[in-house]
């Protein structure tokens, strides 16, 4: 199952990129307002400094299909190994059908039922990705949409977004059609923590 860093913290970005265990990053607009890009191709740059290579989930939210296109065109035309995240919406199906067609990878997201990954899948999309974390929010079981998709006869690549925390994770990963997850740093971080290991370790460090 492939790791994506979801967040915008630059500093997070290259920690866990140094350490190998990530492929990629995913974006919205929300992160490049709390982290203050002034643009998308700002974003782009700043995060190739820190991570030269891999994908780079960059959201295109536009009212329009036709803006929608434009917009992944000029960019895919800079700038290398990005994928698109255009919401769930009937222009943003158009585009994603239009944008794949010429080989434009896409990632639908805001996907909340097995019936509209279906209509993603339909068009095409390249990526998948149900929000497990604002179904538990709202009192429904995430983790059970994921196990729906699993029997149902999806093309896309299915990527798990929305993670609060490492149980997530690990429920993604037990269903091995799951292609890639994306996860915030602060979950991340407690996946590297078991109180065992820091037990052994201070215990090691004492005896040496």
């Amino acid at each position: 199952m492939k790791i994506f860093i979801d967040t915008l913290d630059i500093n997070d970005i290259e920690r866990y990129n140094r350490m190998g265990i990530i492929v990629g990053v995913t974006t919205n607009p929300t992160f490049m307002k709390k982290w203050g890009f002034k643009d998308t191709e700002d974003m782009i740059k700043q995060i190739r400094t820190v991570m030269p290579t891999g994908e780079i989930h960059v959201e295109v939210f536009k009212l329009s299909t036709r803006e929608i296109i434009d917009e992944a065109e000029y960019l895919n035309e800079k700038y290398s190994e990005l994928v698109f995240k255009i919401p769930f919406t009937y222009w943003g199906l158009r585009a994603v059908k239009k944008l794949e067609s010429n080989d434009i990878k896409c990632n639908v997201h805001l996907i909340f039922s097995v019936n509209q990954a279906i209509m993603a899948d339909a068009v095409g999309a390249t990526y998948i990705c149900p929000l497990v974390g604002r179904l538990d929010d709202i009192g429904a079981d995430g983790i059970h949409l994921i196990e729906q998709l699993n029997e149902t006869w999806i093309n896309a690549n299915i990527m798990v977004s929305s993670v609060r925390h490492p149980h997530h994770v690990q429920q993604a990963a037990m269903h091995k059609f799951v292609e890639a997850i994306t996860i915030p740093p602060a979950v991340l971080d407690k996946m590297l923590y078991h109180p065992l290991t820091e037990k052994g370790i201070e215990q090691f460090e004492s005896d040496a």
